[in-house]
């Protein structure tokens, strides 16, 4: 069982800080306030590009850590499309196929994951990160009103992704978290 100082570590502290972003994402949909919900939505996905840095830099790599960015990660993705449903239901209407095929692509690798190791993958791959943070850029874009089509752009580049983690869930046998890419996968499984 960790103790409390190996439960918080800075970078559990931003993961955590993200999973708490998205009940606040929620509240400021609910309350019809998009400006809000933006800079919720920033915050949260700051908190994403930061926690991975702050755990390679300091030190402080953990399964525990793979897990709890895990499911800041999902938190936010389960709340906003809900959010956007809120405050843009126009743009989830007009994105429908585009917003389904990305929920798809995020979700089923997660899917696999808990089928498989009954957790969730938390590979935190190099793709992830690309994708994570040109669908949150272009979400922003969404969301101030500039244009869609960065976000329609992204939807290919999850779903490669998609299948590159579920090759990884696929290959291995045991749960591994924090693997870059397929080829990482590979080699640990012919190493075990």
């Amino acid at each position: 069982m960790p103790t409390g100082k190996q439960l918080m570590t800075v970078p559990n502290a931003i993961s955590i800080f993200r999973m708490a972003t998205a009940p606040a994402l929620l509240l400021a949909a609910l309350a019809g306030r998009p400006g809000l919900f933006v800079a919720f939505f920033a915050l949260g996905m700051l908190s994403d590009c930061v926690d991975g840095f702050a755990a390679r830099h300091l030190h402080q790599t953990s399964p525990l850590g793979a897990k709890l960015d895990s499911w800041g990660d999902l938190s936010m993705l389960l709340a906003v499309p809900v959010g956007v449903a809120l405050l843009w239901p126009e743009v989830i209407a007009e994105e429908a196929p585009y917003v389904a095929v990305a929920l798809a692509a995020y979700l089923t690798p997660l899917i696999f994951g808990l089928i498989k190791y009954h957790r969730l993958p938390s590979f935190h791959t190099w793709g992830a990160k690309f994708c994570t943070t040109a669908v949150s850029v272009s979400l922003l874009l969404v969301f101030l009103e500039i244009s869609r089509w960065p976000f329609r752009l992204c939807v290919p580049l999850l779903v490669i992704e998609s299948m590159q983690e579920i090759a990884m869930v696929h290959v291995l046998p045991q749960w591994h978290p924090n693997l870059p890419t397929l080829w990482h996968a590979l080699r640990l499984r012919s190493e075990s």
